[in-house]
């Protein structure tokens, strides 16, 4: 599903189940095995009808509640960011973000990622009209977003394209992000940037191109683009990055590592694959990242087979080397994953499947819970419908967790009548692992 349009939350615990803790509205959806529940959210004011809205990241940091970010639609199919909090128990009216001075108004907008130094002070990342831009909160409040600047071998003119799909802070509001942009040759490379906020104030350096190589021992051909995801970072200098590189035309791409030591970038190297999956004929990426520790990281993602096949795709850092990990056999897709320290660990992502005669695919929210060594078990989470036909698309798409076993995550639900017209609605749910 491209656009995913609804909010989900949900906490699971260590020992991978769930102790139900839950504050909300009644008429939530009740999940009997993982004990989920879940309650719709209102978009923005002047959101199209039927309710088209979704988020595509969430951010809790330590000081106390959470943020989602992601878009809604205004009428006439208008795609514009938003962001929502979580207070006190209870998530509010999303609210709609302001796009960069001068962008076009009737393009394509939306949030992917978000990172918090406090529940006052964050910075979340996207795109508007297919360029990178960022937005800070400051002090509270959610300012105009920004462009951000693309590195000098950036391609000109309609060519020009380029988004930012990672950022991380630290409790200090020193932040890095990392994004993807056309060059000038038409190839897909990677850059990184710098945002800070100080008092009432924040500052965004322009982006900076990342390190190239050209893995002809993964790809035989070098490869014509690289794409990062996911990023985490143990200091202002110290960060570890992960996506993927891929032939031109698409048809084969191994996952990538990129790491940052002291300031200084590395070149992207091709993380490891299951012994049956051959590099030069699958399609496989890494999306999400986790690392408790600079030296202990735990990445997912997927692949996709020579066959037709799908499974997720975990692989773990350890002793200075990344080891593929055995993935849950319930997930095909992990979408990301975070940590409560080193001993418990969270990934969600999707399932599909043909439930009927009707050829159309179903896709089904999944957990997989373990540690930093690896992710073996998974669950399917039901989520709720919020219209009048069968929820027949229903994804997690990112988590976040906090050291005292809390995890929040965010995905969608879409509601198909008759298979024919599609009902997006957003929806949230919130548990407690003790």
């Amino acid at each position: 599903m491209t656009n995913p349009r609804v909010l989900t939350v949900a906490t699971l615990a260590s020992s991978l189940c769930v102790a139900l803790l839950v504050s909300g509205s009644a008429g939530g959806v009740v999940d009997t095995q993982l004990r989920t529940r879940s309650v719709l959210i209102a978009p923005p004011s002047g959101a199209a009808v039927p309710n088209m809205a979704t988020l595509h990241a969430v951010a809790c940091p330590l000081t106390g509640g959470c943020w989602g970010v992601g878009d809604f639609q205004l009428p006439g199919e208008l795609t514009q960011p938003m962001v929502v909090l979580r207070s006190l128990g209870h998530w509010g009216k999303a609210s709609s973000i302001q796009l960069p001075s001068g962008a076009y108004p009737k393009g394509y907008a939306s949030l992917s990622a978000v990172s918090c130094a406090t529940a006052t002070t964050c910075v979340a990342v996207g795109t508007y009209n297919q360029l990178p831009m960022v937005a800070f909160e400051v002090q509270g409040r959610w300012d105009r977003a920004r462009a951000i600047v693309l590195p000098r071998d950036a391609a000109r003119g309609s060519a020009r394209t380029g988004y930012a799909g990672a950022v991380t802070c630290d409790p200090r509001a020193r932040c890095t992000l990392v994004g993807n942009y056309t060059t000038a040759a038409g190839r897909g490379r990677s850059f990184r940037a710098a945002a800070v906020v100080v008092g009432s104030d924040a500052e965004l350096s322009p982006g900076e191109a990342l390190p190239f190589s050209e893995l002809q021992s993964s790809l035989g051909a070098g490869p014509e683009g690289v794409s990062l995801g996911g990023l985490s970072c143990s200091g202002p200098s110290r960060c570890t990055a992960v996506g993927s590189a891929s032939v031109r035309d698409g048809s084969t791409s191994v996952p990538v590592v990129e790491t940052e030591v002291r300031g200084t970038w590395a070149p992207p190297v091709a993380a490891p694959l299951p012994p049956t999956i051959a590099p030069r004929t699958a399609i496989a990426w890494l999306s999400g990242l986790a690392c408790p520790t600079p030296a202990r990281c735990v990445a997912v993602g997927g692949v996709q087979t020579a066959a037709g096949g799908a499974l997720a795709l975990v692989d773990v850092l350890a002793a200075g080397h990344w080891h593929w990990s055995t993935p849950p056999p319930v997930a095909q897709v992990l979408k990301q994953v975070s940590c409560a320290g080193d001993r418990y660990c969270v990934a969600v992502g999707v399932v599909s499947t043909l439930p009927d005669m009707s050829f159309v695919s179903s896709e089904s929210a999944v957990v997989a819970t373990g540690s930093i060594a690896g992710l073996p078990a998974a669950s399917v989470v039901r989520l709720p419908s919020g219209g009048p036909g069968s929820a027949n698309r229903q994804v997690l798409q990112s988590v976040t967790c906090v050291p005292s076993a809390m995890c929040t995550a965010v995905g969608s639900v879409e509601d198909v009548a008759s298979h024919l017209i599609a009902y997006i609605h957003a929806v949230a749910s919130t548990f407690s692992a003790r």
